[in-house]
């Protein structure tokens, strides 16, 4: 391990570059990562993922074998400097040879990611040295052999020397594992059938038992995890496995916890003194002495079985309702209760109900992926909540109150203004031309300026405009009506378009706006006598470039307008 991090350290600049591009490429083989040419400038930027323009994550290879000094920071500054210059990266990764110390660490969390990272909001500013290197070259074998040979010593070679299995393909290995696992699993049955067995092997990354239905016991013999299954609920119902733990205090005090709470909870081998059962299979586990660690996870009774519960946001006029939002029990204790929402609004409730005791709730929005109109209800809420903070939760199957009182709004509800506009902008042209969107991980610039065109037409909102360029057909019947006589031509403007305008996209959908009629109450003819001369000296049909100049606020509108245009001449 130690050579790998010097031989690091000890490789070219174009060997450095070259083993992150390829690093990359082996952790996110799909995500189509580029190596950019920086023979002219790399603009702070090596490695690149996405549109350049929109949002791309990016990767900043530096070759500083040694330290980070105050040349090197310059550096780093002004890569990043230029990464941001026209363009909002989503995510920049600092890439060095090297592990940071701690003033190193300050200076990047202090100078580097914090400042650009609240300034641009949604960015994530983060860090690849080299233990984060190590790490990946450890599991790429064949990279790690392409640049450091021999730098780690080759175990999995070792072990086939020892199992005579050296010269076996990729595939009679494969029938051999089978084989094997086949026959530890079938000692399992054996020792108690009563149970459906599953192992698994670890690699480079350890294996370890997560939570799931019917799980009873999982362990770990060396890199192997077997778990165990309930298979005979019946058999056993009428024979359970019967365990005495002996334990020292601290490890009574964890059990009374679980018990309470219903909540896992860990313990040592310090604290496990004895380890007894009548099961061969539990004396199987425990073969070789005291595990080494226990972890105790109290069942949760109906796991599946869904809570339906209303939630009131603030007081009065005010206040807003949830009315449905399913949960399902976490955690089930003697002393308490633990539910989580779950539900497909946007909204994570989490409530701890104590039956002696101040019971929790917390509380938190869920943005990406969200859908904006749900959203926008979760963000009213919010509001309402931190009008009058008081909240009132009951059940929808019973109508029994569960929680009810004054509770303080929580800093981590408050978002921005302008992302709360935002969202509101979006529900509302999503109500309107009846497209549902969702919230993306990041938003652009364009989605911005769509949203803003979008929330213009939808609501017929005036605006500013400068200029509009147009072309006008030569009429003679209307001739003296538009452009003889007057200097200046004043009145109003309106495009009515014969086909429908162009879908726009925003947060990745596409919306059909349908026929928006333009129009502006007064506009002027800019060089009025140049335009009035090519009208008079073209054919009738011929076409003559206009330019309007707009002298009031503009506004899209569906069908009949709200108030008539009046010409003002």
């Amino acid at each position: 391990m130690n050579s790998l991090y010097q031989r690091l350290k000890e490789i070219s600049k174009d060997d450095f570059e070259a083993l992150i591009d390829q690093l990359l490429q082996a952790k996110y083989p799909g995500a189509g990562i580029t190596l950019a040419d920086g023979t002219g400038g790399d603009e702070g930027i090596d490695n690149f993922q996405g549109i350049l323009e929109d949002g791309p994550a990016v990767w900043q290879h530096k070759h500083f074998p040694n330290r980070i000094q105050e040349a090197q920071r310059k550096q780093v500054t002004k890569s990043i400097k230029a990464a941001f210059q026209s363009r909002t990266p989503r995510l920049w990764v600092l890439c060095v040879p090297i592990k940071l110390r701690t003033n190193e660490q300050n200076w990047f969390q202090q100078s580097i990611k914090l400042p650009y990272e609240r300034k641009h909001k949604g960015t994530k500013i983060e860090l690849m040295q080299a233990s984060h290197i190590v790490q990946d070259l450890l599991y790429y074998k064949t990279i790690r052999d392409a640049y450091f040979p021999d730098a780690v010593s080759d175990v999995s070679r070792l072990r086939q020397i020892a199992t005579n299995t050296e010269n076996l393909k990729p595939e009679d290995r494969a029938r051999l594992a089978t084989e094997y696992g086949q026959q530890f699993l079938s000692i399992l049955r054996s020792i108690d059938g009563r149970f459906d067995y599953e192992v698994s092997v670890g690699g480079e990354r350890y294996p370890v038992a997560q939570k799931e239905p019917g799980l009873v016991l999982a362990f770990n013999k060396g890199e192997l995890l077997t778990k165990v299954f309930a298979r005979d609920l019946n058999a056993l119902r009428l024979d359970p496995i019967q365990i005495k733990l002996t334990l020292e205090k601290s490890g009574r005090e964890k059990q009374r916890t679980a018990i309470d709470t219903g909540r896992p909870q860990t313990l040592t081998a310090e604290e496990i003194l004895a380890f007894e059962s009548g099961s061969p299979l539990f004396n199987f586990v425990a073969s070789g002495g005291r595990p080494a660690q226990l972890t105790i996870t109290p069942v949760v009774p109906s796991p599946d079985k869904l809570i339906p519960l209303r939630i009131v946001f603030g007081k009065g006029d005010d206040a807003k309702e949830i009315r449905y939002l399913a949960f399902r029990r976490e955690y089930v204790g003697r002393r308490e209760i633990t539910i989580r929402s779950d539900s497909q609004l946007p909204l994570d409730v989490f409530m701890v109900l104590r039956f002696a005791g101040e019971s929790s709730f917390n509380i938190a929005p869920k943005l990406e992926g969200a859908n904006v109109c749900e959203l926008r209800t979760v963000i009213e809420c919010f509001e309402a909540l931190k009008r009058s903070p008081f909240i009132e939760i009951a059940s929808v199957e019973f109508g029994t109150p569960l929680l009810a009182g004054e509770v303080p709004y929580p800093d981590r509800l408050e978002l921005e203004e302008g992302l709360v506009q935002v969202i509101k902008d979006a529900a509302m042209v999503s109500e309107r031309f009846k497209v549902p969107i969702r919230m993306p991980s990041n938003i652009s610039d364009s989605d911005l300026e769509a949203l803003v065109q979008l929330r213009r037409i939808a609501t017929g909102e005036p605006f500013e405009a400068d200029t509009i360029s147009g072309v006008m057909v030569k009429d003679g019947g209307v001739q003296t009506g538009i452009l003889a006589g007057s200097e200046k031509w004043l009145a109003p403007l309106r495009f009515e378009p014969q086909s429908d305008a162009e879908p726009m996209e925003v947060f990745g959908t596409k919306v059909s706006v349908g026929r928006p009629i333009f129009e502006c109450s007064k506009v002027e003819i800019e060089e009025t006598s140049k335009t009035r001369e090519r009208y008079l000296a073209a054919a009738d049909g011929d076409t003559i470039p206009i330019i309007w100049r707009c002298l009031e606020k503009c506004r899209f509108y569906y069908g009949s307008p709200v108030e008539p245009l009046t010409p003002t001449i």
